[in-house]
């Protein structure tokens, strides 16, 4: 698990991770193919792996 602490981060920063963050591989998540369906708030995104390897979410 990595670890943030307030230390290492400005004052002035709007987007401060959490105290503590959690850290997944994409091969966890993705170890059954290139798509994944996320569900939040009630609505279905698609997570996937593009032929460079980036990640596109999309709804």
């Amino acid at each position: 698990m990595l670890t943030a602490t307030a230390t290492t981060m400005s004052a002035d920063n709007r987007h401060a991770l959490p105290a503590e963050l959690r850290r997944v591989k994409s091969d966890n998540l993705f170890e059954r193919g290139r798509l994944l369906v996320i569900e939040h708030a009630g609505a279905d995104y698609l997570l996937r792996i593009t032929r460079q390897g980036k990640l596109i979410l999309t709804k």
